[in-house]
């Protein structure tokens, strides 16, 4: 048996479904990568990239003992036949649609729960130190993921692998353990253009590269100001994200749909009424979006969100 081993068997135990090794470090291309989105404006309001830029580089400046980066997924692929419905989706329906990741719990909160689980088998059985994050400090995480095999940067951004395509929820684990890194996997895109050819708002501009400024899923769930009328008619009925990009991705036409069931959808976020949320108040969008990434968003912003979708089916 081998270290890299027993941390898989512990991982695939707990319930992660997939899992890489890199270390410590940003490769030149991925560091490169940042500056050109960071000198292009591409982080919008999310000021925080660039002013955390020289941390994003170097993991070792977010904790000095890490020796190697340990990088798990959790599949949340839903049933094939979601996928089918959300790409035959009628835009123009008086029902919203949800990003089919915020359609179950707040993945934060079960990602970090097996993280944590994880992270202290691994002190308590190699004495080792160790530390997790789930978007909760300045990581490149798709970069580290890229480097540590777990799978490759699509030309949507988003990291994609060959058994669940780009359903897959990421965390990383950073130990005092060094664990021999895994060789990167190559790039498998290969000369399909399907995403940037579906984009709604043409923001893949060109492979690997997406301006958030015109992304749905940056407007409708990190913008926190009025969105521009311009992207009214290619938002449509959206009120939580897109998902464009990853549903017409060759990747996810096939392979396993998730076994964690808090990642089973809620009935009530698969194409909810949209004039049933105008008798929100915010007392009951938190009470029915509690324990959701969509709570995240606020009252207001959701309901801004609502009210454009409606906008929409009107005209």
């Amino acid at each position: 048996m081998t270290l890299k081993h027993d941390i898989q068997q512990k991982a695939l135990e707990l319930g992660f479904d997939t899992i890489g090794f890199a270390l410590p470090s940003i490769k030149l291309n991925n560091q490169n990568r940042l500056d050109q989105m960071i000198k292009k404006g591409e982080f919008a309001t999310m000021a925080w990239i660039a002013d955390r830029s020289n941390i994003l580089k170097n993991p070792k400046q977010i904790w000095p003992h890490v020796q190697s980066i340990i990088v798990l997924g959790i599949n949340y692929k839903p049933n094939q036949r979601i996928i089918e419905n959300a790409l035959a989706y009628d835009h123009h329906s008086t029902n919203g649609y949800i990003s089919i990741y915020a359609r179950h719990k707040d993945y934060h909160n079960v990602v970090k729960k097996k993280l944590k689980q994880l992270s202290n088998w691994l002190i308590n059985h190699f004495q080792c130190q160790a530390t997790y994050y789930v978007d909760t400090a300045p990581v490149m995480e798709k970069a580290i993921a890229s480097q540590s095999g777990l799978g490759w940067q699509g030309k949507n951004t988003c990291i994609i692998t060959r058994e669940f395509g780009s359903f897959i929820f990421l965390g990383e684990i950073f130990t005092s353990l060094f664990i021999e890194p895994n060789q990167p996997q190559q790039n498998e895109c290969g000369n399909c253009q399907l995403c940037m050819e579906a984009c709604p708002t043409g923001a893949i501009y060109k492979p690997y590269h997406l301006d958030p400024r015109k992304c749905i899923s940056y407007l409708t769930i990190e913008h926190k100001q009025s969105i521009p009328n311009e992207f009214y008619p290619a938002i449509r009925n959206r009120i939580y994200g897109c998902d464009t990009c990853q549903l017409v991705c060759p990747y996810n036409q096939s392979g396993p749909e998730t076994k964690e069931e808090a990642f089973i959808a809620k009935h009530h976020l698969i194409n909810p009424d949209l004039l049933e949320f105008l008798k929100y108040d915010e007392n009951k969008f938190n009470d029915i979006f509690a324990g959701s990434p969509i709570k995240r968003i606020g009252f207001e912003r959701f309901m801004r969100n609502v009210v454009i979708a409606l906008i929409n089916i009107t005209k």
